[in-house]
């Protein structure tokens, strides 16, 4: 059963009553679940409403092997189209070069960025066996980050990184991978490729979203989201160098934090549509 089916078969256990009603309830009876479900359907909104999703997208959606990746790019997109850019979709089918998913530019200054999404592919089931177990889990991300920053690309790169981990106890200051990732960027850096005065670089966004593992549990698990660069010594000597040449990225930033959370207008405007379409149980339409 695809993890969409999954996921609309909870809200409908969770949230349909006798009449054939849908209400979302309150921020207690959420689970990762409904939001998941409402999640997709508002990144899909932005990015029909806003830009147009490619066909190809849409397809790997539906797919069960290539939902995650897909899934991942559709939120970055539309994170992107919340904070005010305008995106073009790279020709993914010209296989002469490789491609970054699109160019995003912040129509304020003109300034224009590749954007590339990555996502840590595991396997569920074996994820949550071992973690409680109480095994170490490995984050795991310094090829996907290596791939995407030898990608070609004609701006400064952005690189999303979800790193596909349970969430941990206590937010994303007690979280493991945090720590990890920090580690793991740094021993990229060393490596030879990158040591060069024309190395390429980029500003790195890991994010964790993971609904998927806790499909039936409570409460909301949370998304984390952490910004550094990747290879840009002078990022982290000077804390205003961001503000000075790239303010459109800390836009990005800013609007990621602020729309983690689905607009309550759109979940509600959703239930109208539903119990407009739909007639109670036990009448005719």
């Amino acid at each position: 059963m695809h993890i969409i089916v999954r996921w609309f078969k909870s809200v409908c256990e969770v949230e349909l009553d006798d009449r054939g009603h849908f209400s979302r309830g309150t921020i207690e009876t959420e689970t990762p679940a409904t939001l998941a479900l409402r999640s997709i359907a508002y990144d899909l909104l932005c990015v029909v409403q806003m830009k147009g999703a490619p066909v190809g997208t849409i397809e790997r959606l539906k797919g069960t092997d290539s939902f995650e990746g897909a899934r991942y790019q559709l939120w970055v997109a539309a994170s992107f189209l919340r904070a005010g850019f305008q995106i073009e979709f790279e020709d993914e089918t010209d296989r002469r070069q490789t491609h970054c998913e699109f160019t995003a530019t912040y129509p304020r200054n003109g300034a224009r960025y590749s954007v590339e999404a990555k996502r840590r592919h595991r396997r569920n089931l074996d994820l949550v066996e071992a973690y409680r177990a109480g095994e170490y889990i490995r984050l795991d991300i310094q090829g996907l980050i290596s791939a995407a920053v030898r990608k070609n690309a004609a701006h400064p790169r952005i690189i999303f990184v979800d790193v596909n981990m349970l969430p941990p106890e206590g937010g994303i200051v007690a979280a493991p991978w945090v720590r990890e990732l920090k580690d793991s960027k740094e021993v990229l850096e060393r490596q030879q490729p990158f040591r060069s005065r024309n190395a390429p670089w980029a500003f790195l966004l890991a994010t964790n979203h993971p609904y998927h593992y806790l499909t039936t549990e409570r409460p909301d698990p949370r998304q984390h989201f952490l910004a550094t660069c990747f290879n840009h010594p002078a990022f982290y000597k000077d804390p205003n160098i961001m503000a000075r040449q790239h303010p459109a990225v800390l836009q990005l930033m800013s609007s990621i934090r602020d729309h983690f959370a689905i607009p309550d207008d759109f979940v509600n405007q959703a239930c109208l549509r539903r119990r407009l379409a739909k007639p109670p149980r036990g009448t005719s339409a």
